[in-house]
């Protein structure tokens, strides 16, 4: 065996450690409602004040009818949209074509500016295809009563599975229509997400260009070797079998 292939064969044992997923989320409590006609249901000015600070300079992911609801997209984070069509990926935000595309991207993107989480973030059938990978969830019951509404997250979060560890009660206001309360959870059994070094380096032509401009920005334009950026940015990263 060259060394080469050897030095290779190593390099597929190691594993990327990937970013962890969460849910960001406010329903109605207690008919789980999200959304009415594409819009929240509600003007709770201290809850977007919060999404705003926990989501600040990350990936948030999110279905078409979410991201027309906003009407633009989230400054200070990237942006990637579900949306029917080929993937289409950029610095700053990237339309894809299903899961895997959606945490591609975000995947990308958090390990190039060093975050280990990214963020779900609607609406409720991007959260029911993302349930079985999220490790964290920030929830908000807003207790309106019962509330007209055309869209739900009915995901049960089981306390045999979940950890609080975070709950705060938040009163009506002027700028709050209806009391609240805000949660986090943890997963117990916190698994983690990982992907072959090799695997994770292999990119096709759609994606091989946006890599490499995502990587210029990381180097502030200077020209390098692209694959030796990406192995000295995946160190941190990096576990063995």
């Amino acid at each position: 065996m060259s060394i080469s292939e050897a030095r290779r064969r190593e390099k597929t044992r190691r594993k990327v450690r990937m970013p962890s997923l969460s849910f960001i989320v406010a329903r109605s409590y207690p008919d789980n409602v999200i959304g009415c006609e594409n819009q929240l249901p509600w003007r709770l000015s201290s809850d977007l004040r919060r999404f705003r600070n926990i989501t600040i300079n990350h990936a948030v992911v999110m279905g078409r009818k979410t991201f027309e609801s906003i009407g633009r997209m989230l400054p200070h984070r990237y942006n990637v949209i579900l949306s029917r069509g080929e993937s289409q990926y950029n610095e700053d935000y990237a339309f894809v074509e299903n899961i895997e595309s959606a945490q591609f991207a975000a995947d990308m993107y958090s390990i190039l500016n060093g975050h280990t989480e990214y963020f779900i973030i609607g609406g409720a059938n991007i959260y029911e295809q993302f349930s079985g990978l999220i490790q964290k969830i920030y929830l908000t019951e807003v207790f309106t009563g019962n509330l007209k509404g055309d869209a739900y997250f009915d995901y049960k979060i089981d306390k045999r599975n979940w950890r609080l560890i975070q709950e705060d009660e938040c009163a009506a206001s002027d700028s709050d229509d209806w009391p609240s309360r805000f949660s986090v959870y943890v997963r117990k059994d916190n698994f983690i997400r990982t992907r072959d070094v090799i695997e994770f380096m292999t990119y096709d032509q759609s994606t091989d260009a946006f890599v490499s401009r995502m990587l210029e920005r990381y180097r502030h334009n200077k020209p390098r070797d692209t694959r030796a950026d990406m192995e000295q940015i995946l160190l941190p990263f990096m576990i063995d079998e």
